[in-house]
């Protein structure tokens, strides 16, 4: 297993996250190639008209 962390985001979680409480961690799973694509290149998400779209079963979403 594999834990990345964002260190911009971790502060603000830490300060305010946190204090939500009742949080519960759920995983999401991928290829390693998708990882590592987005390790290289970012998180893009293509335009909805693009010829292969994955990752819209809920709308836009990001």
């Amino acid at each position: 297993m594999f834990y990345i962390e964002i260190g911009p985001h971790l502060g603000p979680w830490n300060a305010n996250g946190k204090k939500v409480g009742n949080i519960k961690e759920l995983w999401h799973g991928t290829r390693v190639g998708n990882v590592l694509s987005i390790m290289k290149g970012g998180f893009v998400i293509p335009p909805s008209n693009a010829s292969h779209v994955t990752g819209r079963m809920f709308g836009n979403g990001v």
